[in-house]
């Protein structure tokens, strides 16, 4: 088939690989759809103008549009709109919002990017428009060892790495991280914690880190070009989360043979952990003190956990076994 692609660069390298089997015409300007000349389906995996230039592109070439949500996307702009200081910046995601919603009427195929997703956005699509789940593959590889790190080692190495940018995605760490875990349980069981990642609240990060008597032994690291080391340095991963859909960091971690505690209302990330297999599901401070506690004194779970999860990301999220899904979904855009 050929696939047109509205193009993202920043998203791209998600997507490529689902589409390695068919002709990609990536699509930039509307002299790049002119170029075209036919298609058998146009894509967009984002919204605003690329999905005004997918939803016109669609048109002019007379293809069948496939919609590639990230997340939940209708909640993210509905909470940046509320959290906007400037009615020009208000305005603009509105656009932004209202692009989706008209992506989604014109849509013929969505592909969802986990069962999170597709139950929270099902609502906006039309119960005829096809549809299938296809996870984001892990598509890169370990680089780099821990020794280039500064980091000191503790007892237990603990990892989070987040988008700072939403306040659902970083407030439930700084709760655990400042608040649950007493300064007696850092100094007890030798913890270190690493966080890495950038945006808007990384400032307010900082802030609440500063306030605890443990904030020495916490070492927010920001935006980092290569987290592979990191992971290297690491026991285990914690992800806490309101709003993930599928994180990549988790598979990446787990790929490191890394055990995940997560929240019980992280979202997508319950398709990833599972509980007593590769990781620790949690709700209350309770039982989160008890997975670092079980971590510590038993080792070999560590083990066990770590290498469960990393069986789990070579056998079902390759580039390879995500893609015959996404075959099986443009079949059926073809064959109509």
């Amino acid at each position: 088939m050929t696939i047109v692609y509205i193009e993202n660069e920043k998203r791209k390298h998600k997507l490529l690989p689902l589409l390695a089997d068919h002709n990609v015409k990536l699509v930039r300007s509307i002299v790049d759809v002119i170029s075209c000349k036919r298609a058998d389906a146009v894509l967009i995996d984002s919204f605003g103008r690329y999905a005004l230039k997918g939803i016109l592109t669609s048109i002019v070439l007379w293809a069948p549009l496939v919609v590639r949500p990230r997340g939940n996307v209708v909640r993210q702009k509905r909470n940046a709109i509320r959290a906007s200081e400037t009615v020009s910046h208000k305005l603009r995601l509105a656009v932004g919002l209202w692009s989706m919603y008209i992506a989604f009427f014109f849509c013929q195929a969505i592909i969802y990017n986990s069962q999170h997703t597709k139950k929270k956005l099902k609502k906006f699509v039309w119960s005829t428009t096809y549809s299938e789940v296809v996870y984001n593959p892990l598509t890169t590889d370990s680089i780099g060892s821990s020794s280039e790190l500064s980091l000191p080692n503790g007892s237990l190495n603990i990892i989070t790495a987040t988008n700072m940018g939403f306040w659902p995605k970083i407030k439930p760490t700084i709760i655990a991280m400042c608040d649950w875990l007493p300064t007696s349980l850092w100094n007890r069981l030798g913890l270190n914690w690493a966080v890495l990642g950038s945006g808007k609240y990384f400032g307010t990060l900082e802030k609440e880190v500063q306030s605890t008597s443990h904030s020495n032994r916490i070492f927010i690291e920001g935006w980092v070009d290569n987290p592979h080391i990191y992971y290297d340095w690491a026991d285990i991963m914690v992800h806490f989360t309101t709003l993930d859909a599928f994180p990549n960091v988790t598979m990446e971690a787990m790929y490191h043979s890394l055990p995940i505690i997560t929240n019980a209302n992280s979202g997508g990330t319950r398709e990833q952990v599972y509980h007593g297999k590769n990781g620790h599901v949690v709700e209350t401070q309770e039982e989160t003190v008890r997975a670092i506690y079980r971590y510590y004194y038993y080792p070999h779970l560590i083990k066990y956990h770590g290498t469960t999860g990393r069986r789990m990301v070579l056998s079902r999220w390759t580039p390879d076994s995500q893609k015959e899904v996404m075959n099986r979904l443009l079949e059926q855009i073809e064959q109509s």
